[in-house]
């Protein structure tokens, strides 16, 4: 098992002003990373097995394209602001 602390590093944003740096932890060598690692190997198999996973925009055109939205017909979308709470 790690002993590691997780490390706490920052990436560029390059349009930003406000906020130039992307929090990143690397959890490589932690407690938890083996965990980490037995649910992704469990969970992997699941990913795109649902008939509504989309892997990209181009893949969403070609599913979608042909629906027509009526006037009483709303579309959404949503954007992540963290992935981590």
């Amino acid at each position: 098992m790690g002993t590691r602390l997780p490390r706490l590093y920052g990436l560029r944003k390059i349009p930003k002003q406000v906020v130039p740096l992307r929090p990143i932890v690397s959890n490589t060598g932690a407690p938890t990373y083996l965990l980490s690692k037995y649910l992704a190997g469990l969970l992997s198999p699941l990913v795109g097995c649902s008939s509504w996973h989309m892997t990209n925009s181009i893949e969403f055109v070609h599913s979608f394209g042909y629906l027509r939205v009526g006037l009483k017909d709303l579309m959404v979308s949503f954007y992540a602001v963290s992935l981590h709470t």
